[in-house]
């Protein structure tokens, strides 16, 4: 049976094309992990959370924040949006008495948890460290694994995941973090459900980590006596909890203050799987006003491309690619170009919107203008002319001017100077798509 997916009033009951609607998200699925760190490093959860009414706008918002970019809430704004069309918040949108539009948004279930519960614990941690650069390079090395049989994190840093804790005394910290939340938060439940423990006077932890499970389960059976079991590097960190044998580290500190000149404990296990956290760009650009890509790299995206020819391939090996997916489907339902008898693609890539066009309108001519390292890749289609320039400065003159996302990826300053490139690159009788 088919089913429907309505947008407005575009209904859609082709399952095939629903399978490419939900296809077309997955190069995007980055995009919501990196939007979600930098709006846990902002606090912006916690923020609304802590308001008198729940609910901020961005503006509100940026003003909570130490930041010294200007455009903050411009950019929040932006995020903030995001985060409502994944469920994460609620956008709410009033009229004020002078008739003014007024944007806020709340939490939602989703986003409340990630919010600290009672006992102070959240998922947050974890998804911070999972989300860090070098945990996320390994994944790079996951085809080496197939084809080589290397780990792929050993792949990525040249030494086994159970090693990177013991070298880097702040990851350690970081890990115990999002352990020690997670495991609360599974514990509570746990003991809530299970009554296994009952009876039991001893229980040794294998890879513990700081002991949490244990502390969990002899806070319900005081009875119970706990040996916490792992690496020393882990277990150096560990608190100390009642009814809990007390770590190496600890040991070795009550035998020096006794007088003892030393004291051996081998304590041998594997636990852990680490990986590095640090802090992504995205939050500087809302922070310092930078745009996070050029906050990484020192230039632009697109001046990037024209000095990494790789990458230029790569970028446009995969606009080649969804615009062909996006054009067939915009032919099949846009007629807009039936009469039209010129056309500028503005920053129109490798020309694939111009040639799906001109395929179906062939009395159609075509200009393809894009950044000079762009076009030169530029196959050649029969009806289309390939002109490089800058569209900050000026657009060639046509009949028509096609903008497919371009847009998007530039702030409203720049979005107006486009535009005005445009207008006057078109004749008096306009039409821009």
């Amino acid at each position: 049976m088919d089913m429907a997916l309505s947008i407005d009033n575009i209904v859609i009951s082709n399952v095939e094309e629903i399978s490419m609607m939900k296809a077309m998200h997955l190069p995007c699925g980055l995009f919501l992990n990196m939007v979600l760190r930098a709006a846990i490093e902002l606090d912006l959860f916690e923020i609304i959370a802590k308001s008198t009414t729940q609910k901020l706008s961005s503006n509100e918002i940026a003003s909570q924040i130490p930041t010294k970019n200007p455009n903050a809430s411009l950019v929040l704004e932006r995020i903030l949006r995001f985060l409502a069309s994944q469920s994460f918040l609620t956008c709410n949108i009033t009229k004020n008495g002078d008739g003014n539009i007024h944007t806020s948004y709340s939490l939602t279930p989703l986003s409340q948890s990630l919010i600290s519960d009672k006992d102070g614990s959240s998922i947050v941690p974890l998804l911070l460290l999972n989300t860090g650069p070098v945990g996320v390079n390994a994944w790079f090395h996951l085809k080496d694994a197939i084809l080589e049989g290397e780990i792929p994190f050993n792949k990525a840093h040249g030494m086994h995941a159970f090693e990177y804790n013991g070298k880097d005394s702040r990851m350690n910290g970081v890990f115990n973090k999002a352990m020690q939340n997670v495991t609360c938060i599974e514990m509570k439940r746990i003991v809530e459900c299970y009554n296994g423990f009952q009876g039991v006077k001893k229980i040794i932890d294998v890879g513990g980590g700081l002991g949490i499970s244990l502390a969990s389960i002899i806070s319900k059976y005081p009875n119970i006596k706990g040996i916490n079991f792992d690496l020393p590097h882990v277990i150096k960190e560990a608190p100390i909890y009642e009814g809990k044998e007390r770590t190496k580290q600890q040991f070795e500190d009550l035998a020096k203050k006794a007088g003892f000149t030393s004291l051996k404990v081998v304590a041998r296990t594997y636990y852990s799987w680490i990986m590095e956290f640090n802090k992504f760009h995205f939050k500087d650009a809302i922070l310092e006003g930078e745009i996070p890509f050029k906050k990484a790299h020192g230039v632009h995206a697109f001046e990037y491309h024209g000095k990494d020819s790789r990458f230029n391939g790569v970028f446009n090996k995969a606009m080649q690619n969804v615009t062909c997916i996006d054009m067939k489907r915009i032919l099949e339902c846009y007629n807009g170009f039936q009469g039209v008898k010129e056309i500028i693609d503005v920053g129109g890539g490798l020309g694939i919107s111009l040639a799906s066009i001109i395929s179906k309108y062939p009395n159609i001519k075509g200009i393809n203008f894009d950044l000079p390292h762009v076009i030169k890749d530029a196959p050649t289609y029969k009806g289309i002319g390939h002109v490089g320039g800058d569209m900050f400065k000026s657009v060639p003159q046509g009949e028509l001017i096609l903008l497919k996302a371009i847009l998007h990826d530039w702030d409203d300053e720049y979005c107006v100077k486009i535009l005005k490139n445009c207008w006057r690159a078109l004749p008096k009788e306009v039409l821009i798509c």
